[in-house]
């Protein structure tokens, strides 16, 4: 049997992801849920897909500045670790709203998920442009501070 070598510091990072996604998909996914399944008087109007939007915005932002920081942060971060443990997360807290509900219906919980993605991928971009961005800057910066000390 082998044991995946995983350095402690990386090890953190996904620890750390996980357990903060577990908590905002958690938090989104029970007020989505709670939105779509109102009834009565705080039944929502749903007009256009956008409409099921309102009760997660917040959290898809709050989960996409995760992913920006950990693609600004670490060089070595790549996208398909993200979306693993994205995936993980959703799929345990999907699991447990499921039993919470007593249903088999997937399309419930998949289709909030969607925009979570949307939003992590647009916010690693944004972290590894920035990466890069800062990384550009600074070699110009030591650059024109040599040819100054050259003079």
């Amino acid at each position: 049997m082998e044991i995946v070598d995983i350095e402690r510091p990386k090890l953190i990072r996904y620890a750390g992801l996980f357990a903060f996604l577990l908590a905002v998909y958690g938090v989104g996914l029970s007020r989505y849920i709670d939105f779509v399944l109102a009834e009565g008087k705080a039944a929502p109007v749903i007009n256009t897909p956008f409409d099921l939007m309102a009760p997660i915005t917040g959290f898809c932002i709050l989960s996409a500045l995760a992913f920006a920081a950990l693609a600004g942060y670490d060089e070595n971060w790549s996208s398909g670790e993200a979306a693993l443990i994205s995936v993980a997360a959703w799929a345990v807290v999907s699991k447990v709203c499921m039993v919470k509900l007593h249903t088999n219906c997937v399309l419930l919980v998949a289709l909030p998920y969607v925009p979570f993605l949307a939003s992590a991928t647009v916010a690693h971009t944004a972290g590894r442009a920035t990466r890069f961005l800062l990384a550009k800057a600074g070699a110009v910066r030591s650059l024109s501070n040599s040819q100054h000390v050259v003079r």
